[in-house]
């Protein structure tokens, strides 16, 4: 699993702009999954590329946007 670094206010920012909480997001990832992830998966400055992808599926910002510091 590969892991890359992010600015997490850019997240923190979509989840602003679409009226979404953490809950919120963290509920529609963990859709019919097995093992759930956990806050420390989703908001932090590492993320797993396969869980950014899965994100961004939600916002479509395209994933540079998460990289731009």
């Amino acid at each position: 699993m590969k892991c890359v670094e992010i600015n997490i206010d850019r997240l923190r920012y979509l989840l602003t702009y679409f009226c979404m909480s953490e809950e919120d997001l963290m509920a529609r990832l963990n859709e019919c999954r097995k093992r759930p992830f956990n806050r420390k998966d989703i908001f932090s400055e590492s993320i797993q590329l396969s869980l950014l992808r899965k994100i961004d599926a939600i916002f479509q910002c395209g994933l540079n946007f998460y990289f731009d510091y």
